[in-house]
């Protein structure tokens, strides 16, 4: 299986440092962290639904999140954790390179969420 079909995730990484390991597929039927399981996931429609954010006991499901550089960047490299932004002043957040939540009341690319 090519690599660019799976989630990389602790198993994965751990089959890139020992190619001659044999990786086992993921089985478990209840929602969990896919990012630090050590079995083997595919990829789902090419992005993860959910993101690792520092400081977050657990992954933040990508549809609670404004789409923006620093989303984009975690989506294409799933292995990685994103901040949240600390700024206080008001600015764009589609712009920042920081994450940010989407709230229930705010217009993203002319719809409510």
């Amino acid at each position: 299986v090519s690599v660019s079909h799976l989630l990389l995730n602790r198993g994965v990484s751990y089959l890139l440092s020992f190619p001659e390991a044999k990786g086992v597929w993921c089985n478990n039927k209840i929602v969990h962290d896919v990012i630090n399981c050590p079995y083997i996931h595919r990829r789902i429609d090419g992005h993860p639904k959910v993101v690792n954010v520092e400081d977050e006991k657990f992954p933040v499901p990508v549809h609670q999140l404004v789409s923006n550089a620093a989303l984009n960047f975690l989506r294409d490299n799933p292995q990685c954790s994103g901040r949240w932004c600390g700024r206080v002043v008001n600015h764009d957040v589609e712009q920042c390179s920081y994450l940010h939540r989407r709230h229930p009341f705010v217009r993203v690319d002319g719809e409510s969420i």
